[in-house]
This record gives structure tokens, C-alpha cells and sequence, in this order.
């Protein structure tokens, strides 16, 4: 687990608002190998081969196919430093194989994926994205189902169940204030406070968190979700984008409270 600096307590502080916190997993996935010509197989075709033998045959001759192509190609949206902490795991197992990791936003990788899939590259083996990006690729058939031998070990709802996506974090949603206009006294006790007119103009939203919206969708219904960003936005929220910088300019009294900031936890 990776573990979160606070902000200075006298400046910013950071509250749970819903006795159920939203977690959001980072899809992993195989993408399919599959090649134009007729001849070659998809990677989940490739693992077909495997699923006959036993767990410690299994791993030898996956260990041994690793070593033989030496690299794998690393598609994600996480910082650099979290990859390094995958990586490092991954090495330590597996000094043989290379991991090249290519980092962007969710919506230029879901293009960069798409584009290279139309155009005939097939250079990526795995990917990392959230809620509905992952879901555009796998609706488009470009993920390959794949078990670890570990697979039996990952708790229920951390792994897709036919296979195709398993969480690597989870995204705990929470909301920071700072503490120089906001007392403990007058902190909202849940979110539906936050749309008291006393909050108005002073709120920070992050206009591209989808994710956000859709644990709220889960806990809520899809309905009442829309009808509180719709009265959310009546109060004209500060909408922005990027964590880091968020919670700068919340320390330095930009506006008073950020909604849907994320506190990663690696599993």
C-alpha cells in the first residue's frame, strides 16, 4: 500500500463525507495479439495452450516464452512514480523481462489504443485505465481474457469474472477543505449539504472525474446522481482538472472546498 501525504492541518484537511467510500480499480488488461493475417493467434488463443497443464507447468513455460521475447509494452495512465512501484514488484519475480511503460491522459491513450489497433499495430500487452475508457475497450474487442495462477487469491469484485480487467489500486473519494474558511463546526456532514447556498462559488469541482459520477450512481441511482450535479452546478463550482493542482490552489485559499479529490490506495 502505498501510503498519502496529508496536507499541513493548519492549512487543508481532508474529510470522508459518505459512511461508504467510492472505489474505483484500475483496469489491467491482455490486449489482443490478433493480426490481419489468418495464420497468427490473439493472445488469449496463445494462452488457450496453457490451460491444460498444471499451475508449476504452467508457469515454466510462460517463464519461458517471457524470456524468449524479453519485453513487454506497458500502456497507462498512472504517475510515474506508482508505475515504478508495479514495475520494481514485477522485476523482482521477473528480472528477465524489460517493462516499457508509456504514460498519458485517459482520453489521448484511449485514442493512441484505438489508432493503433485500426492501423495495425499491435506493439501493447497490457494496459492500465478507469471506469468507462476501459469499457470502450473491451466493448470493442481488444481485451483477451487472461487467469493468473494467482487468480484464486484476488477478492471478489477485484477481478473481472471472465477475466478481462483485475485492479491493480484502489481510488478513495473524499473531499478537502481548508481550514482557514471552513471550521470543523460548519464542515457539510454529507453531500447533499454541499449544496447549501452558503457554499456557493466556493466549491472546486473536477469536471473530468467520471468515475466520481459513477460511484455516486452506484450508491444513489443514476437519477438522483444527475439531479445533485445539476443543483451542484446551480451554485457555480470552480471546475477544473488535475489533482496536484487542485489541491494547491486549495491550500492557497483559491476556494474553500474540493470535491471528488482521490486518496489511491495500492493493493
Amino acid at each position: 500500500m502505498r501510503h498519502v501525504s496529508r496536507p499541513r492541518p493548519t492549512t487543508t484537511r481532508t474529510k470522508r463525507l459518505l459512511m461508504h467510500p467510492y472505489f474505483v480499480v484500475c483496469i489491467i488488461a491482455f490486449l489482443a495479439a490478433q493480426s490481419y493475417a489468418a495464420s497468427e493467434k490473439t493472445a488469449g488463443e496463445v494462452l488457450k495452450r496453457y490451460s491444460r497443464l498444471s499451475l508449476e507447468e504452467r508457469r515454466r513455460a510462460l517463464e519461458a516464452g517471457a524470456k524468449q521475447e524479453g519485453v513487454v509494452a506497458f500502456y497507462g495512465t498512472i504517475g510515474a512514480g506508482e508505475a515504478k512501484i508495479l514495475i520494481e514488484s514485477f522485476h523482482k519475480r521477473h528480472p528477465y523481462v524489460s517493462v516499457r511503460y508509456t504514460r498519458s491522459g485517459t482520453s489521448p491513450l484511449l485514442s493512441r489504443i484505438l489508432a493503433e489497433y485500426r492501423g495495425g499495430k499491435r506493439d501493447v500487452d497490457v494496459i492500465n485505465l478507469t471506469g468507462a475508457t476501459a469499457f470502450v475497450v473491451m466493448e470493442r474487442g481488444l481485451v483477451d481474457p487472461y487467469f493468473s495462477s494467482e487468480s484464486s487469491m484476488i477478492q471478489s469484485g477485484l477481478m473481472h469474472p471472465k477475466g478481462l480487467w483485475v485492479a491493480v489500486e484502489q481510488d478513495l473519494h473524499v473531499v478537502g477543505y481548508n481550514t482557514r474558511f471552513v471550521s470543523p463546526a460548519s464542515l457539510p456532514r454529507s453531500y447533499h449539504d454541499l449544496l447549501d447556498k452558503r457554499w456557493a462559488n466556493s466549491v472546486s469541482l473536477d469536471q473530468t472525474d467520471e468515475d466520481w459520477l459513477q460511484g455516486l450512481a452506484n450508491e444513489w441511482g443514476e437519477a438522483k446522481a444527475v439531479e445533485f450535479v445539476r443543483s451542484l452546478m446551480q451554485l457555480q463550482p470552480k471546475l477544473q482538472r488535475g489533482p496536484s493542482l487542485r489541491a494547491q490552489l486549495l491550500a492557497a485559499g483559491e476556494f474553500s472546498i474540493a470535491l471528488n479529490r482521490q486518496v489511491t490506495r495500492h493493493r
